[in-house]
């Protein structure tokens, strides 16, 4: 069996993830990170399955989200494809703390790969990625990962790097516009982390949100956003990192 096992609120990553997984045609079972009343502890795989967890990257790290329910699946010796997705910036340790994850789950890490979407907090950056020649690109690796994992060749492992890089919280939340919001919950449902209010969407618990923008690029009336004063900040943060146009990347 071929699993998609994948944490993306504001969708690059599962783009990237589907198109790394082409080569593969078969009927894929899904396995959302981001539903929180799934049981992952429950998911147990054999040396036969493959899966392709892909998992966006925050300041330099995997999720702490998606990594509590990553340790929770048991590998027993099924392949493994890495994937981190990251908005032109810089992906750290990302891969390497992933791929260590995947390891001690039990998962032969085989292949991966850093790949490309638009920013997910300032769309300006990475516009429009993964585009016609990242798709190409992600489509004919999927071929090559599909050969190295068929010739039962074992990946070389990352270099160390340790430690990882410090986790720097966010102390900010997507504000709401109340004469827009429709409160149909929609956003409650996606939130990874029961940071918005059920009985209040439109409030946001800041100790929980992580600001992975999912209810922001989710919500059909459009009513949350970023506010401008903190868009304006993460938008001069970045423009020295993501000026240039950066490629993805694939280990084999």
């Amino acid at each position: 069996m071929f699993y998609m096992i994948t944490f993306s609120p504001a969708g690059g990553t599962k783009r990237c993830a589907n198109y790394l997984a082409s080569a593969w045609t078969e009927r894929k079972k899904q396995i959302d990170l981001i539903n929180r009343v799934d049981h992952f502890d429950e998911y147990e795989f054999t040396a036969d399955d493959i899966c392709l967890v892909a998992v966006p990257v925050f300041s330099g790290r995997v999720p702490s989200v998606a990594a509590e329910r990553i340790k929770m699946l048991r590998g027993n010796g099924a392949k493994a494809i890495a994937v981190a997705v990251y908005g032109n910036q810089l992906y750290g340790d990302t891969l390497l703390e992933l791929s260590e994850i995947l390891r001690n789950d039990g998962f032969r890490v085989m292949a991966a790969a850093a790949t490309i979407a638009q920013h997910s907090v300032a769309g300006e950056f990475a516009p429009g990625r993964p585009d016609a020649d990242d798709i190409r690109q992600l489509k004919e690796w999927s071929v090559q990962i599909k050969q190295k994992l068929e010739s039962h060749e074992e990946a070389e492992a990352f270099p160390p790097s340790r430690p990882y890089r410090e986790v720097h919280d966010t102390p900010v939340t997507p504000r709401t516009d109340r004469s827009l919001c429709a409160y149909c919950g929609v956003c409650v449902s996606r939130c990874p982390t029961d940071a918005i209010l059920r009985e209040n969407p439109d409030q946001t618990d800041v100790d929980k949100c992580i600001f992975c923008m999912g209810c922001v690029s989710i919500c059909p009336r459009e009513a949350r956003t970023v506010e401008p004063e903190i868009l304006a900040k993460a938008k001069l943060a970045l423009q020295d990192e993501c000026a240039e146009r950066k490629e993805n990347e694939l280990f084999l």
